[in-house]
This record gives C-alpha cells, sequence and structure tokens, in this order.
C-alpha cells in the first residue's frame, strides 16, 4: 500500500525539486534559444561576408581594368586626341550630304563605276565575295 502520509519536510523537498526542475528547464529552454539567434547572426554576417567579398573583387577588377595602360591609352586618345606613333587617325564626319554609295562612287574612276555597272549580277557577285 502507497503511504499518504507525507511528512513535512519531504512535501518540501518534492516541492523544492519541483522547483528546481522547472529552473533547469527554462534555463535549458533560454541557453538553447541563445544559441540558435547566434547561429542565425553568424549565417546573416557569412552571408554578408561573401557578398562584401564579391564586391570588393569586383571593384578590385574594375581598380585593375582603370589603372591598366590600355585603358589610359584609350582614354588619351578619346579626350585628348593623342596618337601613338606610326597610326593614322580617320575622321568620319556626321552630317555628311553623300550617301555610302556617292561617297564610294566619287573616290572611284568613272570608267571603272561604268565597267562594274555593265556586269552581269552573277559576276557581281563573284567580285563582292571573292575580290
Amino acid at each position: 500500500m502507497l503511504n499518504r502520509n507525507i511528512t513535512p519536510t519531504a512535501r518540501f523537498i518534492l516541492i523544492a525539486e519541483f522547483i528546481v526542475a522547472i529552473y533547469m528547464v527554462i534555463a535549458l529552454t533560454t541557453s538553447e534559444y541563445n544559441s540558435y539567434k547566434i547561429e542565425q547572426y553568424i549565417k546573416e554576417f557569412e552571408a554578408e561576408n561573401q557578398a562584401l567579398l564579391q564586391e570588393n573583387n569586383t571593384l578590385n577588377d574594375k581598380y585593375e581594368y582603370f589603372t591598366s595602360p590600355e585603358y589610359q591609352e584609350k582614354i588619351a586618345k578619346q579626350n585628348f586626341g593623342l596618337v601613338n606613333p606610326g597610326e593614322k587617325v580617320l575622321i568620319i564626319p556626321e552630317n555628311s550630304t553623300l550617301t555610302p554609295v556617292e561617297e564610294f562612287e566619287s573616290n572611284i574612276s568613272t570608267e571603272r563605276i561604268k565597267f562594274y555597272r555593265d556586269l552581269p549580277n552573277a559576276i557581281k557577285w563573284w567580285y563582292y565575295f571573292f575580290g
């Protein structure tokens, strides 16, 4: 048979043990929740770190491009009109009144134009593709 007569000290010890058990469950739950939050912060910071690393690499590539001699030469040619020795500058007028065909024909002698106009189409195509 069960002894239903529990002494007051035993009852006090049981209540104290129950309170301690509840405290330990709360402390464990709080500790696990804090660990979870810390893991989430670590994941967020790692993702942010990867994004910053990628941006840093992109900016480093741009820096290398902008400090390269090829880029400096390009800017010197575009903005200052500088030319390397042996290079020739080709200036294309923006508002030309001649069509490309008229401009081409103005540079070729009239006999040559007449010769090409009188040729059959098949031969014109042959000359176009094979010179």
